[in-house]
C-alpha cells in the first residue's frame, strides 16, 4: 500500500499551545530551526499519534513526581490534540489523537466518513496487524529521536533486538522467552519442593524417633477391669476409719489425688498433735499459784529493803563522825568506847538484812521467771490447739472434697494419726505404680498412631521424591529448549548480519567518518545468557578491528549509528514504514558526512517519504540544496521554525523550484 503524509495539526500539545497545521504532501519534508524552537515537539507529535505513548518522557522524570502531564502545553490545558491526514492508495484518510498522556482516543475519517476501530485501521495503513506491532516499528525504524541517535549503539541487547524484528525473530524471541520464564518458573517450584522435601524428612524422621522411644517404653497393657480390681484393692489398704469408694470410671489420676490431698492434711494434723504433747502441762490454776509466791517474794523483799539498808548508813555515819567523848549530834557527853561498839554492833546486825534483802530478790527473780514461762506455755497450748482444731476441720474438708473418700471418725492419738500418714504414703506409692503401669498401657495406643503418621510420612516422602524427579526432568527439558532457543536466534541473527551487512556498509561509506577504519560490520555476541550486537569498526590495510564507541568522536558515532538505523530501515522488508522520521540527526557530523547524509537521502526519497529536522542553518541549506526536487512529479518542502513564543513556534513553509541538472557532458562543452 502506498502511503504519504499530508499534513499534520497540532494544538495544546507540547510546545504547540494554538492549532498550527503542517503541509507534508511531499517526498522530503525539511523542518529547520534553532533548539528550542519546536521541532522534537512536532515529531513528538507524529510519535504520539503512531504509538500513542512518549515512553521516553517517563524516563526523562523516572524516580521524580510527576507534576503534570507531558504531552498537554502548559499555555493550553485541557485535552492535547493532533491530527494527521495521509493518502493510502489514493484514498484519503483523517486520524485523530486527542487526550492525555497514556490517556487518549483515537478516531478515523476515510474518505469523509468516520470508521470504527481507529486503533486498527491505523495499524492496517501502515502494513501490520496491530497497534502493538506498529508502535515497535515506529520507534525501531521509523522514528529516530536526538536521543535515540547514540541508544542504537550503546545497547547491544536494543540493537539485538533491532534486527530481531526486521528478520523475523519475533517467534523464536518469544519461544526463547517463555522457555527462559518456564525454566524459571519450575526452579522456583523445585527450590520450594526441595524445602517441603527436607522438611517432610526431619518431620518422618522425628516419627520415627519417637515412634522406637514409645516402643521401648510399652509394656503389657491391661483392661479396666484390672484397673478396678486394683483401686478396690487399694482403697482396701487404707488406714482405719478412712474409705474410698472406687468409681466405675476407672480413674487413677483421681484416687491418686484424693490420697496425697488427704495425705497432706494428715501429716499437718499429725505435727500439731505431736507438738501439742510435748508442749508443758499449765492450766489457770498453776498460774495463780504461782503468781501468789511472786507476791509474798516482792513482800519480803521490800521489807527486807526497808530495814537493812537505813541502818547501815546511820551507824556508819556516826563511826566516822564519833572523834572524841562528845556526841556528834546533840553535843553531850558519852562513852565513846561503849558507842562505838554499840554502833559496830548495830553495822554487823545490818549486813545480815543485806543478805535476807538478796535472798528476798532472788526469790522475786525465780518466781517472776517461773511466772513468765507458764504464761507463755499457756498460750503455746492454746494456740496448738486451735490449730489443731483448723487442722481437723481441713481433714474433713479434704475428705469431703474428694469424691467416693469417707472418713469416719477423725483420729486424735499421735501414734493413730502417725500409722494413718504412714498407710496413706504406702497406699499413694502403689497407686503412682498403677498410674505409670496405666499411662505405659496407654502409650501403646499412641504408638500406633505414632507408627501410622511415620507410615503416612514415608508415603508422602515417596510421593515427592517423585515429584522432585519429574520437576528436575521438566526443568533440565526447559533449560535445553532455552539453550536452543538461543543457539537458534544466534543463526538467525548471524545470518541477518550478513544479508545487512552491505546495507551497513554502504551508508558508512557514504558518510565517510573516518580515513582508517573504513568498513562497519557487526558482531554477535551472548553475555549474561543475553544476545547481544557490537558494532565493529574494520580497517583493512592494516586488518585492525576496533570498537567505534571506544576509538572514534562523537560525530564519527553518530555516524555508526546513523548507518546501522538507515541500514535496518531500508531492509525491514515485512515489517517495513512507508516513511523515515529523523529529529536532527547531524549533530556533531562534519560538512563532508552532511554531504553525504545528502547524496543517501536524495537515494532515498524514491522509497520513503522523508521528514528530517536540524537546527544547523549551514547543514539545512545544503541538505536543502541536496533534496531539491530535479525530476517532476518530485517535491520538497521546507518548514523554518523561526522561533517559539507562548501562542508555539513561528513557522515559515517554502517549496524549492525544480533544480536545473545540467548534464555532464554539457558542463564540459561550455
Amino acid at each position: 500500500m502506498s502511503v504519504q503524509f499530508t499534513s499534520i495539526q497540532l494544538e495544546g500539545f507540547r510546545g504547540f499551545t494554538r492549532a498550527q497545521s503542517l503541509d507534508l504532501d511531499a517526498d522530503v519534508v525539511l523542518v529547520r530551526g534553532n533548539n528550542g524552537s519546536g521541532k522534537t515537539s512536532l515529531v513528538d507529535g507524529f510519535l504520539w499519534l503512531l504509538s500513542g505513548d512518549l515512553e521516553y518522557l517517563d524516563q526523562r522524570v523516572k524516580g521524580m513526581r510527576k507534576d503534570h502531564d507531558p504531552v498537554v502545553s502548559r499555555y493550553a490545558g485541557g485535552e492535547a490534540r493532533v491530527v494527521i491526514e495521509l493518502t493510502a492508495d489514493d484514498e484519503p484518510y483523517v486520524f485523530t489523537r486527542s487526550g492525555r498522556h497514556r490517556a487518549s482516543t483515537l478516531t478515523a475519517v476515510r474518505n469523509g466518513r468516520q470508521q470504527p476501530g481507529a486503533e486498527r485501521i491505523l495499524a492496517e495503513v501502515f502494513g501490520h496487524t496491530d497497534a502493538e506491532a506498529l508502535a515497535v516499528s515506529v520507534n525501531t525504524w521509523g522514528i529516530l529521536r536526538q536521543d535515540a541517535v547514540r541508544a542504537t549503539l550503546d545497547a547491544g541487547a536494543a540493537m539485538h533486538d533491532r534486527i530481531a524484528a526486521i528478520v523475523g525473530l519475533e517467534r523464536v524471541t518469544a519461544f526463547s522467552s517463555a522457555t527462559k520464564q518456564a525454566a524459571r518458573d519450575l526452579l522456583t517450584r523445585r527450590t520450594a519442593s526441595n524445602r517441603a522435601f527436607e522438611a517432610l524428612k526431619h518431620r518422618r524422621q522425628e516419627a520415627v524417633e519417637r515412634a522406637r522411644v514409645a516402643r521401648a517404653e510399652v509394656p503389657a497393657t491391661s483392661g479396666d477391669d484390672a484397673v478396678r480390681a486394683s483401686l478396690d484393692r487399694l482403697s482396701r489398704k487404707l488406714p482405719r476409719g478412712f474409705v474410698y469408694d472406687v468409681p466405675t470410671a476407672t480413674d487413677v489420676t483421681a484416687f491418686g489425688r484424693a490420697l496425697r490431698n488427704v495425705s497432706e492434711a494428715l501429716v499437718v494434723l499429725r505435727d500439731l498433735r505431736v507438738k501439742g504433747t510435748r508442749a508443758p502441762a499449765v492450766d489457770a490454776a498453776g498460774i495463780e499459784s504461782i503468781e501468789r509466791e511472786v507476791t509474798e517474794a516482792r513482800e519480803r523483799l521490800d521489807e527486807a529493803t526497808r530495814r537493812g539498808p537505813a541502818a547501815i548508813r546511820l551507824a556508819e555515819a556516826a563511826l566516822s563522825l564519833l572523834a572524841d567523848d562528845t556526841c556528834p549530834v546533840c553535843g553531850q557527853s558519852v562513852d565513846r568506847t561503849t558507842l562505838a561498839d554499840r554502833l559496830r554492833e548495830t553495822v554487823a546486825m545490818s549486813s545480815e538484812l543485806v543478805s535476807a534483802v538478796q535472798e528476798a530478790n532472788d526469790a522475786l527473780a525465780s518466781s517472776s521467771s517461773r511466772l513468765s514461762a507458764a504464761r507463755l506455755g499457756l498460750e503455746e497450748a492454746q494456740r496448738i490447739a486451735h490449730e489443731t482444731a483448723t487442722a481437723r476441720a481441713a481433714l474433713r474438708e479434704a475428705v469431703a472434697a474428694e469424691s467416693g473418700m469417707r472418713l469416719a471418725e477423725v483420729p486424735d492419738d499421735p501414734d493413730e494419726l502417725q500409722s494413718a500418714v504412714d498407710g496413706f504414703e504406702r497406699t499413694l506409692g502403689e497407686s503412682r505404680i498403677l498410674w505409670r503401669e496405666l499411662r505405659q498401657a496407654s502409650a501403646a495406643a499412641h504408638l500406633e498412631r505414632l507408627d501410622a503418621e511415620a507410615n503416612a510420612l514415608e508415603t508422602e516422602l515417596a510421593a515427592m521424591t517423585t515429584e522432585l524427579s519429574a520437576l528436575d526432568r521438566s526443568y533440565e527439558s526447559a533449560k535445553a529448549l532455552d539453550d536452543s532457543a538461543h543457539a537458534a536466534a544466534e543463526r538467525i541473527i548471524a545470518g541477518a548480519l550478513a544479508k545487512l551487512q552491505p546495507s551497513f556498509a554502504e551508508v558508512f561509506d557514504r558518510l565517510n567518518p573516518n580515513p582508517a577504519f573504513t568498513e562497519l560490520r557487526s558482531r554477535q555476541d551472548v553475555f549474561r545468557k543475553a544476545n547481544q550486537v557490537k558494532p565493529v569498526v574494520y580497517d583493512p590495510i592494516r586488518e585492525l578491528e576496533a570498537n567505534p564507541l571506544l576509538v572514534f568522536s562523537e560525530g564519527q558515532v553518530n555516524v555508526v549509528a546513523l548507518s546501522y538505523f538507515l541500514g535496518m530501515a531500508l531492509n525491514a522488508h515485512d515489517a517495513m514504514l512507508p516513511f523515515l522520521i529523523l529529529d536532527d540527526p547531524l549533530q556533531s557530523l562534519d560538512t563532508v558526512a552532511v554531504l553525504g547524509f545528502g547524496d543517501l537521502f536524495r537515494r532515498l526519497r524514491g522509497r520513503r517519504q522523508l521528514i528530517v529536522t536540524t537546527h544547523d542553518r549551514r547543514y539545512a541549506d545544503i541538505l536543502a540544496r541536496k533534496l531539491a526536487p530535479r525530476e517532476p512529479g518530485d517535491k520538497t518542502i521546507v518548514h523554518d521554525f523561526e522561533g517559539w513564543t507562548r501562542e508555539g513556534p513561528k513557522v515559515k513553509s517554502s517549496e524549492p523550484a525544480l533544480a536545473e541538472i545540467i548534464p555532464l557532458v554539457k558542463r564540459h562543452a561550455a
